[in-house]
């Protein structure tokens, strides 16, 4: 391992690694999602590779939106709508945008004292049954990419605060997640299980170039690793286009294209 990574290193990163575990892990449910809506277990594996979205964005410094980013969430809006799935919830390119729009001032309020940072922390937990039906994840996203900021921050509050809310997030998660799917009780240990590997991943997480990895591994292994973590937002989009219009075209019985349904 090295320093932190250029932008463009041809050695992999700790970026690349955990982008390809975020995106692998949101293509099963998109799988489940298209083509098998009644095996949970895809849901299952999706979520527990969520909250590593949701660090990145909370982890990350960069505040700025590319236009590709508005283009891939305009993508898959009509993409719903075509497929006959409901507009509402927005999909999480959506959520991304708002956390990035506004992380930044929850942040700067809870600083303002150690009881501010709680009831941040209360506001957006009583916000998530409401939230769930405008953006995908809705405030939950908010509780991870805010535990993630501090994570990168770590000086900005005291380490009980921090191993306290860490703690509490990821309990939140289990119990939301659960309940939004309506999950059996080993559906439930399989889900904090890959959900805990996640956390683990996040809390040991740090920027560095991996050369030694990048060597070690069959080219093409290390070539696919280090692709889908350097186009994340193009894979993303274009996976859930393709899925769509495949699902379409073998008919899909749950699927109604163009039936225009809000929620």
């Amino acid at each position: 391992m090295s320093a932190a990574p250029s932008r463009l290193s041809e050695d992999l990163t700790s970026y690349d690694l955990m982008k390809t575990a975020a995106v692998l892990t949101m293509m099963c449910g998109h799988l489940g999602l298209y083509f098998f809506p009644d095996y949970v277990q895809f849901r299952v594996i999706a979520r527990s590779g969520i909250p590593l979205w949701f660090f990145l964005i909370g982890f990350s410094n960069s505040r700025d939106f590319p236009i590709k980013f508005w283009v891939g969430a305009l993508i898959i809006t009509a993409t719903d709508v075509f497929a006959g799935l409901p507009l509402l919830p927005f999909s999480i390119l959506v959520s991304f945008i708002i956390l990035r729009l506004t992380l930044d001032y929850l942040v700067i309020f809870s600083l303002m004292g150690r009881g501010q940072l709680y009831y941040i922390v209360i506001v957006l937990t009583a916000f998530i049954p409401f939230s769930y039906a405008l953006f995908e994840y809705g405030t939950e996203g908010y509780l991870i990419a805010f535990m993630a900021y501090f994570m990168r921050r770590r000086s900005l509050i005291k380490d009980i605060d921090f191993y306290v809310i860490s703690t509490f997030v990821f309990i939140i998660f289990i119990a939301t997640q659960s309940l939004n799917l309506g999950l059996s009780a080993p559906m439930i240990l399989s889900l904090s299980g890959g959900a805990l590997l996640s956390f683990i991943a996040i809390y040991n997480f740090k920027p560095t170039e991996l050369p030694k990895l990048t060597r070690a591994l069959p080219q093409p292994l290390m070539l696919a690793f280090r692709y889908i973590g350097r186009n994340t937002l193009k894979i993303y989009v274009g996976h859930f286009v393709v899925f769509a219009i495949i699902a379409i075209l073998i008919g899909m019985d749950h699927l109604s294209p163009f039936s225009f349904k809000i929620i």
